[in-house]
């Protein structure tokens, strides 16, 4: 990971078409980083599907009927989610 700040314009050379700034040369990891930040702030909302699980208690419902027993089968817990979504509609 980068250890220094990042958004620097020393750190990166410059590429001139003239005496006018065109382009910056950026290394895969810089690139990788600032591509994350962009993503991450693009993002920063959530998707509107996490909204509504959230706000319909969906999924807590489930961690909690899937906590009381410890040998709950994959099929038990697909039945399971789908009595919560029948509860639910």
């Amino acid at each position: 990971m980068i250890d220094q700040q990042l958004w620097i314009r020393d750190r990166f050379p410059v590429l001139y078409e003239g005496h006018e700034a065109k382009a910056v040369l950026v290394d895969v990891e810089s690139f990788a980083v600032m591509e994350t930040i962009m993503e991450n702030l693009l993002h920063r909302d959530g998707e509107p599907e996490d909204a509504i699980l959230a706000a319909s208690g969906f999924l807590k419902r489930l961690a909690d009927q899937a906590k009381q027993r410890d040998d709950i089968t994959r099929k038990e817990l697909q039945d399971l989610l789908r009595e919560i979504e029948r509860d639910l509609n």
